[in-house]
């Protein structure tokens, strides 16, 4: 009788560490089974799905009739052009007013407009890891002075890492583009062809991307002055001619200079508390950078309307932006998306009006503010602190 006892007591011990293995193999196969499955070219799971007449799986959603062809096929270039002013809308009712004196927006029509910041030229339009912008895009200058996209020739680019050995590259989020392209109505300024061409030229180096994520050490790596001088010693001269023609002001008698400042962000990274490059000229990562602020200063210099806009998700320190009476608009507008930046060149331009701020500014004259629900700008006659805008118009 004792030894049948031991014998069951030890066969009790072999099936709970069996079943217990079992349960920590499953468990580590399960979390790991992309991975296994890549390695091996096994199959994990597969989605089976079957469509009957009682049943009518594959008809339960009917696409709208704009984005289909005569005999109910899906017509590709008008399911771009819906995305395309969906996300313009969406960038446009989206984008945040933080500050705007002096009438600095809306910009006129027409206006000629010197781009700072080499964010002008690379925009954050998404994140290298979680939502990504893919395919061709609508970059900054080009919604704020063209009228149909080049796809061919402006694809998002991301930030790949090597997990193993903690290698980044940038590279195109795909490898061409061979559809079609689209007309658009952009705002119409003429944009500075000088810093253009010395930020294309400085991203050779710098070597940006549309989509990026936060590091531990952080840098936003925007050029100096003395980088940018390197470029084209003579680029001052743009801010004031343009070629052989003077580079005038705007019909409000105005040069307008705007630059823009960037943050990335991205699912699972962050930045840390005093987690910037050193040498930088300054303590935290979402603080403005010697660069980032010389480059504002060459802007404050260079023209009499200065407008800053923040291509971040992330809150970034610009206190002292706020303050600055030589700051004259500052507009919040996040990460885009691929044609958004179409939708912040109607902000800018009156087409569209960012969210308002939360009280109505008192000035003399009176502030141009947007109207709430109207998505449209006004002048507000009689400003009151502290409570919502008045309503001066009827939509």
């Amino acid at each position: 009788m004792a030894k049948k006892s031991m014998v069951l007591r030890g066969l009790t011990a072999l099936l709970t560490f069996v079943f217990s293995l079992s349960i920590v193999t499953g468990v580590t196969l399960e979390g790991y089974k992309s991975t296994i499955d890549t390695n091996l070219g096994t199959q994990s799971e597969k989605f089976v799905s079957e469509s009957t007449d009682a049943d009518p799986l594959y008809n339960k959603f009917t696409p709208s009739a704009e984005v289909l062809n005569e005999d109910g096929t899906g017509n590709s270039h008008a399911l771009i052009q819906k995305a395309m002013n969906l996300n313009r809308q969406q960038a446009a009712e989206g984008a945040v007013l933080l500050k705007n004196e002096n009438n600095a927006l809306p910009l006129a029509s027409g206006s000629k407009v010197t781009l700072l910041g080499i964010r002008s030229h690379v925009p954050l339009v998404g994140s290298s890891f979680g939502v990504k912008a893919w395919g061709g895009f609508i970059n900054l200058e080009q919604a704020l002075s063209q009228n149909k996209t080049d796809f061919a020739n402006t694809i998002t680019t991301s930030v790949n890492t090597n997990r193993q050995t903690g290698e980044t590259t940038v590279g195109r989020t795909v490898s061409s583009w061979s559809g079609d392209e689209f007309e658009f109505e952009g705002a119409g300024y003429e944009i500075n062809p000088t810093m253009v061409s010395i930020y294309e030229k400085l991203n050779e180096t710098y070597n940006h991307a549309n989509n990026e994520s936060p590091a531990e050490v952080y840098d936003p790596g925007e050029p100096s002055l003395a980088e940018i001088a390197a470029v084209d010693s003579n680029y001052e001269s743009s801010f004031a001619q343009y070629g052989d023609t003077a580079w005038k002001p705007d019909s409000s008698g105005f040069f307008v200079t705007t630059v823009v400042i960037s943050r990335p962000s991205a699912e699972s990274k962050d930045y840390l508390p005093g987690g910037i490059a050193e040498g930088l000229g300054a303590d935290e990562p979402l603080a403005l950078t010697t660069n980032e602020r010389d480059i504002i200063e060459t802007a404050k210099k260079a023209s009499d309307k200065v407008i800053v806009l923040v291509n971040s998700a992330t809150a970034v320190e610009i206190g002292d932006l706020k303050n600055d009476p030589d700051i004259d608009a500052i507009l919040w507008i996040g990460f885009p998306g691929c044609y958004g930046m179409v939708g912040i060149a109607d902000t800018i331009s009156s087409a569209a009006a960012p969210a308002p701020p939360a009280v109505c500014p008192t000035s003399t004259p009176p502030t141009i503010c947007p109207l709430p629900l109207c998505r449209t700008w006004v002048r507000c006659t009689t400003p009151t602190p502290q409570t919502s805008l008045p309503v001066p118009a009827v939509c």
